[in-house]
């Protein structure tokens, strides 16, 4: 749970910085091309990008403390992503501001690319920590054969 209360604040702190960087009308969608093909006023980049990912990692605590009542450690394998999924938000908010200043408005791709990646790296973590569960679970549900109880004849 820390991780996610640390990168909440990061991300507001980071996001309020943003917000001071960007114009009045801000681009936050861009088509295959790299055009801007979607805006939204500060305020309102300011609201989504602090609310949003603090309202995903929410739910996901909430969904790994539900699952994680039968299959412990779960629950901390999610409050992990939540707070990957909260640094991934304050690089995509970084993406959008560099896109911003450019003239004229353009995806900036390398920072595009950096966000990603953080994000492959956070999903690759999970999914190993998920699979470290799994099979913690199988072994501690099926003992190896020399130490099962031997029927007597």
């Amino acid at each position: 749970m820390d991780w996610i209360i640390k990168a909440a604040i990061l991300n507001t702190v980071w996001t309020l910085w943003c917000t001071q960087r960007i114009p009045a009308r801000v681009v936050t969608k861009f088509g295959p091309n790299g055009q801007p093909v979607g805006w939204m006023s500060r305020g309102g980049f300011a609201r989504f990008f602090i609310l949003f990912p603090i309202a995903i990692a929410a739910f996901m605590v909430y969904v790994g403390r539900i699952a994680g009542q039968s299959l412990g450690g779960l629950d901390t394998a999610m409050a992990h992503f939540a707070a990957g999924l909260i640094v991934f938000f304050s690089l995509l908010s970084w993406c959008i501001v560099r896109s911003n200043r450019r003239s004229p408005e353009r995806v900036d791709i390398l920072s595009l690319l950096v966000s990603i990646g953080v994000l492959m790296v956070f999903m690759f973590t999970f999914i190993r920590d998920i699979s470290k569960l799994s099979d913690q679970t199988k072994r501690a549900t099926n003992p190896p054969i020399s130490s099962r109880s031997q029927p007597t004849s």
